[in-house]
């Protein structure tokens, strides 16, 4: 129909208009054959979702069980010592980083010598407190003496009334000196709490590995700051891998915990390493393990796993990232 229509606008228009209309012709077809193949093809490639599936495949990275613990120093400082590396592997209670541990052992010392000042003023506190009740005692003597010669006439009333007034004088001092014994006391208790928490503060700055395990990575050198609560190095416990994946919402339904897993490297045929899926969310999630990839285009949903490590050849690392392929 086109070419006919084309064929009568030809005849009436000349052959010079006539060859204008054959070109504007021959594009229209050539547009409308381009458009019927582009449907076409966009037909042939719209994926298809199988009905049998026997595999699913999901992203992972290797992790220790324990999850990786961001170390922190208790009262931050500046460091002194690192006494270890990234990747050194280490026992609890091992230290890992000194801190700077000058102030802390000449205050340290400073409360040691109060302590020692204040125990020796209750020593004396109580040596005198000794020292006035056996003056007390024998003034007690004394007045009971007096007394029976008083009655025979051979003291007089003055010296008995001498004897009474000591006797107070001795009672308030040894009130006085007994409250000052128990107020060196508190003080002195006072003095060893400090004592301990100086002692506690001083522990503090060598910082200690919380269990066995690797240091995965050692954030600071000497003469750096660390502020308190401030994080200086990652930490894997020790214990068993395991691996926390990432399976694509198309298939996430078909996960059951107890299915087998391959583990094998991205883009290599050979099996590192067996699981078991041993716990998978209840619902879709973003993707966390990799998301902001430069090799993520899409905004897909992800179901979240945990695969426990069956059998390991030794290859797998902590940190590496694995193809997890499930059995269903």
């Amino acid at each position: 129909m086109i070419i006919n229509f084309l064929e009568m606008k030809i005849k009436r228009s000349g052959p010079w208009k006539g060859f204008v209309f054959l070109l504007a012709g021959l594009a229209f077809l050539q547009l409308n054959s381009c458009s019927s193949d582009t449907k076409d093809n966009s037909k042939e490639t719209t994926p298809q979702i199988p009905k049998q599936v026997n595999i699913v495949q999901a992203t992972g990275k290797v992790l220790p069980e324990g999850g990786i613990a961001n170390l922190s120093a208790q009262n931050g400082g500046i460091v002194q010592t690192v006494l270890v590396q990234s990747g050194d592997k280490v026992a609890k209670g091992q230290v890992l980083v000194q801190l700077e541990t000058t102030d802390a052992e000449i205050a340290l010392e400073n409360i040691k010598r109060q302590i020692a000042t204040q125990r020796t003023r209750i020593q004396s506190a109580i040596f005198s407190g000794k020292e006035i009740e056996l003056k007390l005692k024998q003034l007690e003597n004394d007045l009971a003496s007096d007394k029976r010669l008083l009655a025979k006439g051979a003291v007089t009333q003055e010296k008995v009334s001498d004897t009474e007034n000591e006797i107070d004088i001795q009672k308030t001092s040894l009130e006085v000196n007994n409250k000052s014994v128990e107020v060196n006391k508190l003080q002195l208790a006072e003095l060893e709490t400090q004592l301990d928490a100086q002692r506690h503060k001083l522990e503090s700055l060598y910082l200690r590995a919380p269990s066995d395990g690797t240091v995965m990575d050692m954030n600071v050198n000497p003469g750096d700051a660390i502020q308190p609560l401030g994080s200086y190095a990652s930490f894997s416990p020790a214990g068993p891998l395991v691996i926390e994946a990432e399976a694509d919402e198309i298939f996430a339904d078909k996960i059951k915990i107890g299915q087998s897993v391959d583990v094998k490297l991205i883009g290599y045929p050979d099996v590192l390493a067996t699981g078991k899926v041993t716990q998978a969310d209840n619902f879709l999630g973003k993707k966390s393990l990799f998301s902001g990839e430069s090799s993520e285009t899409i905004d897909t949903r992800v179901r979240k796993l945990k695969i426990s490590i069956v059998s390991n050849n030794g290859n797998l690392l902590i940190g590496t990232k694995v193809n997890c392929v499930i059995k269903i």
